[in-house]
């Protein structure tokens, strides 16, 4: 009769353990709606963008299979949303949201990296834990992961513009972000 009871005590802990695990939202990371055109980056937790197929990650193409409202915006020529914006490239949680933070506090914080979902991508300056985040940011000589490297390797692409070392500043919003000069 003891076991029994240390059995259920033990199942009722697991179950409780596996109920949090449940309802943990993840990590958090930076996304868009993509079957709104031109949509402004937000924070999201990773569980979101599980549940909801219009939301993505901001750095990729739309994936138009899991939401066919976004070939609306397709041909839509949009602006580079990061030049200008009170978003950064980074989110964190904040108790139960997510919430953009800081590229970097110093230029150490920031490096080259190219985004390799995208053909044809060349090195761009950006923030060091945004590599530790997306496993499709990659520094040179650096594979990426299977799943991100999409391209042909006889698709032709244009020389990538020389490289010149970029800045920790704020960008007049108020964010520390990874810019070039």
């Amino acid at each position: 009769m003891h076991r029994s009871l240390v059995a259920v005590a033990t199942c009722g802990l697991v179950a409780l353990a596996c109920s949090k695990a449940d309802d943990d939202p993840g990590g958090c990371i930076v996304a868009r709606r993509v079957d709104e055109c031109c949509s402004i980056p937000i924070a999201a937790t990773e569980r979101a963008l599980e549940q909801q197929p219009c939301l993505q990650r901001w750095d990729r193409a739309p994936d138009v299979a899991a939401c066919p409202a976004a070939q609306q915006c397709n041909l839509r020529t949009c602006p580079d949303t990061f030049v200008l914006g009170p978003w950064t490239r980074v989110a964190e949680r904040s108790g139960s949201s997510c919430v953009f933070k800081h590229e970097c506090s110093t230029v150490a914080d920031c490096t080259f990296a190219s985004n390799r979902s995208k053909c044809c991508a060349c090195p761009e300056w950006a923030p060091r834990q945004l590599l530790g985040k997306d496993p499709c940011y990659v520094e040179d000589g650096r594979s990426p992961a299977r799943s991100c490297d999409l391209c042909v390797d006889t698709l032709p692409c244009d020389a990538c513009a020389a490289r010149t070392a970029g800045r920790c500043a704020d960008d007049g919003t108020g964010w520390k972000k990874c810019l070039l000069p």
